[in-house]
């Protein structure tokens, strides 16, 4: 800056601006967080302007008024060294009065940090006409941002934070439309894998929902409202930042059923493209009374969104972990399923059926071959068999068939539905139907159908006769009941065509079909065919359930007993069964226990 000449100040701007009038003037006033950044730039860019200045303190327009007193040079402004960060410090102007020309036309400038709670600098630009003045107080500001010494870390969090992000990843235009999906409780750890495979395949970018800073916000059912985080991020008048600032995306590691832990979303941002048009959206597992998992769509056009949300529902109905599983669902008091446990799969097969060649024959032919030629029929205009009633005495097998038929039906997915969960059959059904193709079990179904007269829970009984009237032909849900006592049964359900398509008992075994049950609970245990017809001589009456308890019993006996090989296999001896009916006889003497054990005679 080169110093003035020595003459008075007020005759020195009135011949640098020339004409007599009080020119014209334009203030700014940057906050304090930005004076030292301003002061460093206003020395630098008035010496890129060659510009005169000296010190002066006070209001710049008493130089142009013809009775104040003349200010005389003093000599240089007043200079401030400012600390910058992991820098030297930096000298900037603190107050100073400039002279000088831009494109041509002459100017004054007067600079100054004032000291004032709370602090901030002031430019007052002095010209004859206000176009020029502006112009010049538009470039320095320009010039300024563009040497942010101090705070170009904090200018840097604004445009690295999620908020210019989005925005900048959405483009300009009008508000976008918001469009939100809640997940129920059984379906989060499901949904969140499922979110994390399908935005995934789009190539979308996953960050996380930083902490809000500053912002108005109000809670929403995703967790924020997505539309404040279109907000610009900026930085108030005391340097504080107002925004959110970009996380990590936060995952969670879920095991499905013994195989390898999948990737789930637990909370995050994603930033995609559909159809060649950019949207976000916002994901994030809620608490509460009812725990849910949310899904909020961000899109400037809200049918696009909607098909975003759609094609996410088909990814979710055709890879959902319980698809083809083995599920048993807990149906609260609101009629809402808040949990699907999914069990080990059945693994049985027809070589452990040990059944009347008759009834296992009929199974097949009736049961299985009418599911897997549905289509078959459907398309002969004839409607295929919905739903088979098993009854029988308890330990009979019935439960067993059921898991064959969850085993054969490999694709289907199989809806265990017991105790409690009886009472609100309605959803059992939309479970299943989110699920097709799908086989529901109702095991003893009896504690929710029984006659009209005698059942406790009637409204269960006629949402489960609703259900089954309302199954239409597009649905492929089969149902499966179970029932110990067929003669307590309403007549509505068991007897009516359409509602129940198929009875089959199973009965108590014969003797060639205990011999089979005895040789096959043995295991690898060795049983002589003298010592197998000496047991089915004595168990007339029996259930497939007592056969097995009684082999698993009389197989320990003979292992204490140390009747066994050098690989641990045990060979079952008379001695061995014997005992073992007496250890059975006393507990037939305990109360309850003939009926527990499935003894019938």
């Amino acid at each position: 800056m080169r110093p003035m000449h020595r003459r008075t100040l007020n005759a020195r701007v009135r011949a640098h601006l020339g004409g007599n009038e009080v020119p014209h003037v334009i203030h700014r006033t940057f906050p304090e967080y930005l004076a030292g950044d301003v002061a460093i730039a206003s020395k630098e860019y008035l010496i890129g302007l060659a510009a005169e200045v000296v010190r002066f303190s006070g209001d710049p327009l008493t130089l142009f008024q013809g009775r104040s007193r003349s200010v005389q040079l003093i000599g240089s402004p007043i200079l401030e060294q400012v600390e910058v960060p992991g820098e030297r410090s930096r000298q900037g102007l603190r107050e100073g009065l400039a002279l000088f020309r831009f494109e041509g036309v002459p100017m004054i400038a007067y600079c100054r940090w004032e000291a004032a709670h709370p602090q901030h600098y002031s430019i007052n630009i002095l010209a004859r006409d206000l176009n020029p003045a502006e112009h010049v107080l538009n470039d320095f500001s320009a010039f300024a941002e563009s040497r942010r010494a101090i705070t170009s870390a904090l200018f840097a969090r604004v445009a690295g934070s999620l908020n210019a992000r989005l925005r900048a990843h959405l483009g300009d235009g009008e508000t976008p439309s918001v469009l939100t999906h809640a997940f129920p409780e059984y379906q989060i750890a499901n949904i969140s894998i499922q979110i994390r495979d399908f935005f995934d395949h789009l190539g979308a970018e996953f960050t996380g929902i930083g902490a809000a800073h500053g912002l108005d916000f109000t809670g929403f059912r995703g967790g924020v409202d997505p539309l404040t985080l279109l907000k610009p991020a900026a930085i108030d008048r005391f340097g504080r930042f107002e925004g959110y600032d970009p996380t990590a995306p936060v995952f969670d590691q879920i095991g499905v059923d013994g195989l390898s832990p999948r990737l789930g979303l637990r909370e995050g941002v994603i930033l995609f493209r559909f159809e060649e048009v950019p949207m976000f959206a916002c994901c994030r597992r809620t608490d509460g009374v009812h725990e849910e998992y949310g899904l909020t769509i961000v899109a400037r056009d809200i049918m696009r969104a909607q098909r975003v949300l759609n094609a996410f529902l088909e990814h979710d109905r055709a890879h959902s972990i319980f698809r083809g599983r083995l599920i048993r669902p807990e149906i609260d008091y609101g009629d809402r399923v808040s949990q699907a446990e999914i069990l080990p799969s059945a693994g049985v097969g027809w070589d452990q059926v040990v059944l009347p060649e008759q009834l296992r024959h009929r199974i097949e032919r009736d049961v299985l071959q009418y599911i897997r030629t549905a289509d078959g029929l459907t398309a002969n205009d004839i409607p295929p068999k919905r739903s088979v009633l098993f009854h029988g005495p308890p330990g009979t097998g019935k439960t067993f068939m059921c898991k064959l038929l969850a085993t054969e039906l490999r694709g289907f997915t199989s809806v265990l539905i017991t105790g409690d969960n009886l009472r609100r059959p309605e959803a059992a059904f939309a479970l299943a139907r989110s699920l097709t193709p799908a086989l529901l079990f109702f095991e003893d179904v009896d504690l929710v159908a029984k006659d009209r007269d005698g059942t406790p829970c009637p409204m269960a009984l006629g949402g489960l006769l609703n259900e089954l009237d309302g199954l239409p032909r597009s649905d492929l849900i089969y149902v499966v009941f179970t029932t110990n006592r067929l003669d307590v049964l309403e007549e509505a359900l068991a007897q009516r065509p359409g509602r129940v398509d198929m009875i089959v008992g199973f009965p108590l075994p014969e003797a060639p079909l205990r011999g089979r049950l005895i040789r096959l609970y043995a295991g690898a245990a060795g049983v002589d065919d003298t010592d197998v017809e000496w047991v089915v001589e004595r168990t007339g009456g029996v259930t497939p359930a007592f056969l097995r308890e009684f082999m698993k019993e009389a197989v320990f006996t003979a292992i204490r007993a140390g009747a066994v090989d050098e690989h641990g296999i045990a060979t079952v001896g008379r001695g061995h069964l014997a005992e073992t009916f007496e250890r059975f006889a006393e507990i037939r003497r305990e109360h309850g226990a003939d009926r527990i054990l499935g003894f019938r005679v």
